[in-house]
């Protein structure tokens, strides 16, 4: 049985000693989901909501206090940014399709150099 979640942590520590923990409860969360929710019905989950919930709430509460508090690189201020304005597309009937792909018999798979040389060494020298 799968127990309720109740509310999702953060933490980080910098090299420099600075630390930050934070918590949210799951209502925190929703409230947040739904104050950003970009369709036409703001509480509706989304694909990625729906499929994943606690992946999403984990995600965007580490997000929001990396953003707070801490050092974004100009690479990561950039993806994040560009996460917020991506198009959600969904993918669930992609990754429902699977594609079989047969392997080679092991008999085409010998090794490319199997030859074994003849030297022959003078002992007369």
């Amino acid at each position: 049985m799968k127990k309720k979640v109740v509310g999702y942590c953060g933490y980080f520590k910098l090299i420099n000693g600075f630390e930050k923990t934070v918590y949210w409860t799951r209502d925190e969360v929703e409230a947040h989901r739904i104050k950003h929710n970009k369709m036409s019905d703001k509480k509706a989950l989304n694909n990625v909501w729906k499929s994943d919930y606690d992946a999403m709430a984990m995600k965007t509460v580490l997000r929001n206090m990396l953003g707070k508090w801490g050092i974004l690189s100009i690479e990561l201020q950039k993806a994040f940014s560009e996460d917020e304005t991506r198009a959600i597309k969904d993918i669930t009937e992609d990754a429902n399709e699977i594609e079989v792909i047969e392997a080679a018999p092991e008999e085409a798979q010998k090794p490319i150099a199997q030859e074994s040389l003849d030297i022959e060494f003078d002992d007369e020298q």
